[in-house]
């Protein structure tokens, strides 16, 4: 019986004795990070969003955004940029670490000779001529072209991903690079860890066996030191010997040979070879990024050397993320679709544009400017799809056109503006690729690249299909309601 006794329910009040404390701490710290949220997230949706997931899901809406919505971000985006202001302020002979007072001077004769002086104000990076750019499809022509200058490399090879998958392609690359470190090259490779979720810890152990550091930008381990969840690494890029360069949308992964038809996640893509003094700004990028990821300086004339002219083009590095004032890869695009005065596309394989692109989007189309958008038909992320389609009536009853591109899927990143300047690279257009990922673009023009970029678009343009007005406005009920609800969470994604 006393047994019995001791094992009896727990009273109404014993209960109220133990949950009214519980809940009144909940309330307090829900209000504090409510007032964070209003404070500090950057749009009234992102802040009514995150407003939503505290008060209606108790503990968890709590825990996530203490994981992806406060300080954390902030503070280790913060960081993140004070290694820029620190290596400028050590190595100032660098060339591409040289800040010059007129830096955004340009020929008056370019066409976007504006939007040339935002990128400059914006980056504190000098526009530099004299450079060549070609352009590389598919990863039947970006691989070759990456290995073959690994394997000439004399000096330096300095490689960053998104993803690093654990199959062929990725074998092979690990194989060239370890045979460079082997003859005495300095190899470094800087991956995504959230990217490269996929790939097995042995894999990458391996590949340092063999010689050579490979290292995540942000680890995903909880416990690391620089642990983060939510800021990501979306960069690719190489650099050889300081003098060739490489960058665009594709990872180190089999997906990008579209040749494989037996490949049902094969996408296509663009990335370019680079050559002439912009090179040093791709080098800065990736000596900013591994000083913070490993803590180890890497700027010398090993990695500088002198870069005389290689064509005829103008180029500048853009970086975009969360240790910006600005975001930059956002305000550019507002700005050259606001420069342009014959023709705006777009190609991207996620498309949400928020109310300003938007609005920019469809003023374009109303002054008559020829403006397209060009999206796969399919995608690997069902749900931002769902909150692209939210946002195109409004620029298809403008006059925006919009194509839909079969399989295989698109994954390029590609904006080009009069046919005279292109921004190509790593973001999407999309709140995730303007606000909290690491991203890189190259701003470039006057050069015969351009042609090779709008003769591939006119090729998409020929197998894809118009998005009609009907075809939005006539879904079902239901399909636009998962539309919005999807949209409403975008700056969440």
């Amino acid at each position: 019986m006393a047994l019995w006794k001791s094992c009896s329910p727990i009273s109404s009040v014993e209960l109220g004795v133990i949950w009214i404390p519980v809940a009144i701490v909940y309330f307090l710290l829900a209000l504090v990070a409510s007032g964070h949220a209003l404070i500090n997230r950057p749009t009234p949706r992102s802040a009514l969003v995150w407003l939503g997931t505290i008060w209606f899901f108790p503990l968890v809406g709590m825990f996530l955004y203490f994981v992806f919505g406060m300080d954390r971000i902030r503070r280790r985006a913060l960081i993140k940029g004070l290694t820029k202001v620190e290596l400028h302020r050590l190595f100032p002979q660098i060339p591409a670490f040289q800040a010059v007072l007129r830096e955004y001077a340009c020929p008056e004769s370019e066409v976007m000779a504006d939007v040339h002086k935002v990128a400059g104000r914006l980056t504190r990076r000098p526009l530099l001529q004299n450079n060549s750019a070609t352009l590389l499809i598919n990863g039947e022509q970006a691989y070759p072209a990456m290995l073959q200058a690994i394997d000439q490399a004399t000096s330096s090879i300095n490689l960053m991903t998104y993803i690093f998958d654990e199959d062929p392609v990725g074998q092979d690359f690990i194989d060239h690079l370890a045979e460079a470190s082997a003859r005495g090259v300095a190899v470094r490779v800087l991956y995504d860890a959230a990217g490269s979720f996929k790939t097995s810890k042995a894999f990458f152990s391996a590949a340092r066996e063999r010689g050579f550091p490979i290292e995540p930008f942000f680890p995903l381990n909880p416990l690391a030191r620089r642990a983060q969840l939510n800021l990501r690494n979306h960069r690719k890029l190489l650099v050889v010997d300081g003098r060739i360069g490489f960058l665009g949308g594709m990872n180190i992964s089999q997906r990008h040979l579209v040749s494989d038809i037996h490949n049902p996640n094969r996408c296509m893509d663009l990335h370019l070879h680079i050559e002439g003094p912009v090179v040093q700004q791709i080098q800065e990028v990736f000596a900013e990024d591994w000083y913070y990821a490993v803590g180890e300086e890497i700027l010398n004339p090993r990695y500088f050397p002198e870069l005389g002219p290689a064509g005829e083009a103008l180029a500048r590095i853009v970086t975009g993320g969360p240790d910006e004032e600005f975001g930059h890869i956002h305000l550019l695009l507002f700005s050259a679709i606001g420069a342009a005065r014959q023709s705006i596309q777009l190609v991207s394989p996620y498309f949400i544009p928020g109310t300003p692109l938007s609005t920019a989007l469809r003023s374009a189309a109303m002054r008559g400017i020829e403006t397209e958008v060009f999206l796969p038909q399919a995608t690997d992320h069902p749900i931002i799809r769902r909150a692209t389609y939210a946002n195109l009536l409004p620029l298809v009853s403008a006059g925006v056109k919009v194509w839909e591109h079969p399989p295989p899927f698109v994954h390029a990143k590609a904006y080009l503006f009069d046919g005279n300047l292109a921004l190509m690279g790593s973001p999407n257009f999309d709140p995730r690729g303007f606000r909290l990922n690491y991203e890189l673009i190259i701003e470039i023009s006057s050069t015969p690249m351009l042609d090779q970029l709008k003769g591939w678009i006119d090729l998409r343009r020929s197998v894809s299909r118009p998005v009609t007005v009907p075809k939005l406005k006539y879904r079902p009920l239901t399909s636009r309601l998962v539309d919005h609800f999807w949209n409403l969470l975008s700056p969440a994604l």
